[in-house]
């Protein structure tokens, strides 16, 4: 069934918002365009095949500083992301708020997730095309050394590197599906760890990323 020109209209004014210059891109906003893109009828829309590939970019959200002051109304933006066991604790799960406080024009605080290292689960495709927000969380948590592993994955981890911390750090809880290490391995993780390729990796980055701060 062929889109209706009213509905083809709505998104097309709700993406010509998110192209203003003089004002900032609400992500909120982005994510209903999204949404909404399959049901317009492209055949209506000049340069059809240029609009698609942009609103399925993060382009609209990189404004100018003049685009970043100009408007204050978009409230803040919320997210939690899953961290695994790893040598900065037993896991957990992180709420990353942004466009709060000072933030630059993608809504990140400097600053204020600096003590967010470690390894972290990938979150869903379908959250990450759900919200721009997450997207920017993302992008910048790597960063600040932060690994990102696939979730069919993460089994895999918690039985070996992760087991390791939990015994280590005694575990919260939170990965509870975790393979329990035998006395024997307890005992012998005393001495000598278990083989941990993921760990070393993030040792590396962070102390590349301490390399380059100021």
């Amino acid at each position: 069934m062929e889109a209706p020109i009213g509905q083809t209209t709505a998104v097309a004014y709700d993406l010509l918002d998110l192209m203003r210059e003089d004002l900032r891109p609400n992500p909120s906003l982005l994510n209903r365009v999204r949404q909404d893109w399959p049901k317009v009828a492209l055949d209506r829309l000049p340069h059809a095949e240029d609009l698609t590939r942009l609103v399925h970019s993060d382009e609209l959200l990189r404004n100018s500083e003049a685009q970043h002051r100009a408007n204050d109304g978009i409230g803040m933006q919320g997210t939690s992301i899953d961290f695994l066991p790893s040598r900065h604790g037993g896991g957990y799960s992180a709420t990353i708020s942004g466009f709060w406080g000072e933030y630059d024009a993608e809504g990140w605080v400097a600053g204020a997730y600096d003590d967010l290292h470690g390894v972290a689960v990938e979150p869903e495709p379908e959250r990450l095309e759900a919200s721009a927000w997450l997207r920017v969380v993302r992008r910048r948590l790597p960063e600040q050394a932060v690994i990102f592993i696939p979730r069919d994955k993460v089994q895999s981890y918690l039985d070996t590197e992760g087991a390791y911390w939990i015994e280590r750090h005694g575990g919260t809880g939170k990965w509870h599906q975790a393979r329990k290490p035998s006395f024997g391995e307890r005992m012998l993780w005393r001495l000598k760890p278990p083989p941990m390729p993921l760990d070393r990796e993030l040792a590396l980055r962070e102390l590349a990323r301490r390399g380059t701060e100021p």
